[in-house]
């Protein structure tokens, strides 16, 4: 509280002084690259294309290409209605990951997906993200 009542005091005793204002320094010029920086540069591969995380079908393709063979292999194996199983450790963990309780685009665009309008609770949605995952695994046998 002292330092919030000193701090506009000072402000309070800065803006009616009869000085002028003091005139902000200019910012230094830029420094040219070193030319080793810019030959590492050229040489240096494309930047990879990410996958846009607050969409379904972005986090499904990011979960996909980080699958292992054995995981793809479970899935496979997997029926679809058999996923639940898997809700309280995989989904959980597809929840916090992609901020499923604070990414409100990536809620909406799974309510949209599922046909459920503007709302979709985040266990739902990470439930969806997993059908789609085992969707798009299983669709590559």
């Amino acid at each position: 509280m002292r330092v919030a009542l000193l701090s506009v005091a000072l402000l309070t005793i800065a803006g009616c002084s009869d000085a002028p204002a003091p005139t902000p320094l200019a910012p230094p010029p830029a420094a040219a690259p070193h030319p080793a920086a810019l030959l590492a540069l050229e040489q240096a591969p494309p930047p990879r294309a990410v996958p846009l995380l607050d969409t379904p079908e972005g986090v499904i393709a990011d979960i996909v290409a980080k699958l292992d063979a054995e995981s793809r292999a479970k899935l496979r194996d997997l029926k679809k209605d058999d996923l639940i199983l898997y809700h309280h450790g995989w989904g959980t963990g597809i929840r916090n990951q992609y901020g499923l309780w604070s990414n409100s685009a990536l809620l909406r665009r799974c309510a949209a997906r599922a046909g459920y309008g503007e709302f979709i609770h985040p266990d739902s949605a990470s439930m969806l993200i997993m059908e789609g995952v085992w969707e798009a695994v299983s669709a590559r046998q």
